[in-house]
């Protein structure tokens, strides 16, 4: 409901207590969802009381284009379950067309009648590119892609007394780049995708993926070492999430890193910036859960012993705007424990690269009482070119030393006896 009291302007040690009151036998909830403006991405989801309003979370940032409003825009009384969108225009003031997942202008959810462009039924980003849909039966990566991505898929374990045999698919245009893998990647055709593993029978106890065999983990070991191994980002305000990436040490295994909102992670990531910063009004922080699954996704790997992972993520929406201000750390024995990241960019998105050495509550934030001028390393692991602000660099450098090292002759007069 609120804190017992107000505290601005303290003036005095204070105890304020967070108040709540018990709607745990109350029928009339409503789920308020909020969508990012391809009216499929998940922002944040609310369970609000009847009649009572909704909190809209922090917009997503999309360059070139300014936030307007959320659709529908009041959101003061809620009264039954409720989607809603968010609205922009590019930076000129001139309307965008918001995009949303309509077929042929038909409305996006929560966007009470606003149309959506979308190209039968799959959403248009800011980015102008048309979204088409992967549907994989018996495996991961089914999502939204545009053309031309690489899409990662991963078959799953079917259980003992099954193999995975291949990856099939029905839509024409569909190249795997090894169809007997388990995991594997294909570059995304102008058209919806139907994916399916198909499995065949096998007369060994440990069958797990293409071949191979389970680790004492309850993972499996495969083929290749680490070629396999997928993130998944499903914490909201991260977009551009099929940008992220890892790479293991200390196991030959594939595995599924899963990057998830917890309420467990975000309370500590809370206590441990409080206990290092104590007042944590000027810190933007974004917490997340990291935790490390078999290649199935399914079975969470409890001995992470010897085990690190180097992974690429996208800067969290509400944190670009301070680039190379951003910090990473995990929470361990409820201290922040920092981490030595790098700034990358991959296809033009902002990226933070660190090695996540265990698997607790990690945190990106931000101190913005001690910013710095902060900017983004233009030269990734993409091969995107190298950004002219290096050339400068090495030109002022190598001025700096010619004018050291240049002397003045020095005229030496003697007078005649």
């Amino acid at each position: 409901m609120g804190w017992s009291k107000p505290f601005y302007n303290v003036t005095e040690d204070l105890n304020i207590t967070a108040v709540y009151t018990d709607n745990s036998g109350s029928s009339s909830r409503h789920t308020v969802v909020f969508y990012d403006w391809d009216g499929t991405t998940e922002i944040d989801r609310q369970l609000v009381d009847h009649k009572d309003k909704a909190r809209p979370p922090i917009p997503p940032v999309h360059e070139g284009y300014k936030f307007v409003r959320w659709i529908p825009a009041d959101l003061s009384s809620i009264e039954a379950d409720l989607n809603v969108t968010a609205y922009y225009e590019k930076d000129d003031g001139s309307a965008n067309g918001t995009p949303g997942p309509g077929a042929s202008g038909s409305p996006g959810p929560g966007t009470n009648g606003t149309p959506g462009p979308g190209t039968n039924g799959t959403p248009i980003n800011g980015d102008g590119k048309v979204r088409y849909t992967v549907t994989v039966s018996g495996g991961s990566g089914s999502g939204s892609y545009p053309a031309g991505a690489i899409v990662a898929i991963n078959a799953y374990f079917m259980g003992e007394g099954q193999a995975f045999d291949r990856w099939t698919s029905s839509t024409a245009g569909v190249g795997f780049a090894d169809p007997n893998a388990a995991s594997t990647t294909f570059t995304m055709p102008a058209a919806n995708v139907a994916i399916t593993a198909t499995y065949k029978p096998s007369s060994g106890s440990n069958t797990a993926g293409a071949g191979g065999s389970k680790n004492g983990n309850g993972g499996t070991t495969g083929t290749a070492a680490n070629n396999g191994t997928i993130v998944e980002v499903n914490r909201p305000g991260i977009s551009n999430t099929n940008l992220a990436g890892a790479t293991v040490s200390g196991a030959t295994d594939n595995f599924v890193i899963k990057v998830t909102e917890d309420q467990a992670a975000t309370d500590a990531v809370v206590a441990a910036l409080q206990a290092r910063y104590g007042d944590i009004s000027r810190i933007r922080y974004v917490p997340m859960d990291i935790s490390l699954y078999d290649s199935t996704g399914r079975t969470k790997i409890a001995d992470t012993s010897g085990i690190s992972v180097n992974i690429t993520l996208p800067i969290p929406d509400e944190l670009v705007q301070y680039a190379g201000n951003n910090k990473a750390a995990a929470v361990s024995g409820g201290a922040l424990e920092d981490l030595g990241v790098r700034f990358t960019t991959v296809g033009g998105v902002p990226c933070i690269n660190f090695t996540a050495t265990h698997f607790s509550p990690y945190v990106i934030y931000v101190d913005t009482a001690n910013l710095t001028e902060g900017t983004t390393d233009m030269t990734p692991k993409t091969g995107d070119p190298i950004h002219p602000k290096w050339f400068l660099s090495l030109g002022m450098a190598s001025i700096a030393l010619i004018l050291f090292f240049k002397r003045d002759k020095v005229v030496v007069q003697t007078k005649k006896a």
